[in-house]
């Protein structure tokens, strides 16, 4: 894995199935704006992440490259109430 500098990422967390077989194996995986999917290293932090899913959430956090698979190891995450997504309109209910 190589590591680079801190950076901010968003998107909303998904579950995943077990990559890896270690302990620190992601279980859950930002999908950022883009379209980008990145595994969450299970550890640190970004254990919280499994209690989010489907949020949307601003990361900081490195990017670490295994082949072509990105993790992300999170040193910080905000939950991002945003309600101004297409798909939610309060006005039906």
């Amino acid at each position: 894995m190589t590591n680079q500098d801190l950076q901010i990422f968003q998107g909303y967390v998904r579950t995943v199935p077990p990559v890896g077989g270690k302990e620190e194996a992601a279980k859950v995986a930002l999908v950022a704006d883009d379209g980008t999917e990145y595994y969450i290293l299970h550890k640190g932090i970004g254990v919280d992440l499994v209690e989010h899913i489907s949020a949307d959430v601003k990361i900081n956090g490195t990017l670490h490259m295994q082949g072509d698979i990105p993790y992300i190891q999170v040193r910080t995450y905000q939950l991002v109430d945003d309600y101004q997504d297409k798909w939610y309109d309060d006005k039906d209910a």
